[in-house]
């Protein structure tokens, strides 16, 4: 199979997913121009009630899945791979590509582990692991991942927060180190509408509603009509259960 074809295959299928999401960075114009085609074949494939072409794309996965296997030192080959099926099974909320996305960002790290795209990559698919499947074991993975990425960056406003998420989110949730780690983002970027967020949750769930009310105020400031402020308002009107 001619490799740049796999990709863009792979990639085209995950835009009929995530409505326009794509890897720029892994595409030039030609890329792009042929990407363009493809998602528009698939997406008129899918409106045919046809499935076709989503089987093929699959059985392209699985057979690149063995490929790398095969070839544990061709970086690229898990580099590249390793990225885009993390999107992919991320958008899919699959369960068992995630883990075999792990190993492959593994062997990718194995070899040079420096790659900040690649240490991301793998601290969000632990991430969504416990987030889609409940693991319980995840988030301490990811918490640990996001913090040696902070080591290098520790004002990432977006690493920051997904690593207050990773301490919220788990069960029972460190509220008061999850708290921490939003106000550190805030910090950086008091406009930061994920922190305000989660935040607005932590401070909730902690007893503290009238913090949680003021940093509410600060994110309809910034996005009055959004769904997210609407369900905060209604969340801050209840008692955290357990209070």
């Amino acid at each position: 199979m001619n490799r740049s074809w796999f990709w863009l295959s792979l990639l085209a299928v995950a835009l009929s997913f995530a409505g326009g999401f794509f890897l720029a960075n892994a595409l030039n114009k030609n890329d792009l121009a042929q990407l363009k085609n493809e998602n528009e074949r698939l997406r008129t494939a899918a409106q045919n009630n046809s499935a076709g072409d989503l089987a093929d794309a699959e059985r392209e996965i699985q057979e690149k899945i063995k490929e790398a296997e095969a070839n544990p030192n061709d970086h690229m080959l898990q580099r590249g791979l390793g990225l885009a099926l993390y999107r992919y099974g991320s958008m899919k909320q699959d369960i068992g590509l995630l883990n075999q996305t792990v190993t492959i960002l593994e062997r990718a790290l194995a070899i040079k582990p420096d790659e900040r795209d690649v240490r991301i990559a793998l601290a969000n698919t632990h991430f969504d692991l416990d987030y889609f499947g409940k693991t319980g074991k995840d988030y301490q993975k990811a918490e640990a991942a996001y913090r040696l990425i902070l080591k290098d960056t520790p004002d990432d406003v977006e690493i920051r927060t997904d690593l207050g998420l990773t301490l919220f989110l788990r069960q029972p949730p460190e509220l008061e180190a999850a708290i921490k780690e939003f106000e550190t983002a805030l910090k950086k970027d008091p406009k930061h509408q994920k922190a305000l967020q989660f935040m607005v949750r932590a401070k909730w769930q902690a007893g503290q509603t009238q913090e949680a009310a003021k940093f509410l105020e600060e994110l309809k400031a910034i996005d009055p009509g959004s769904q997210v402020v609407a369900e905060l308002s209604t969340l801050l009107t209840r008692t955290p259960s357990g209070k």
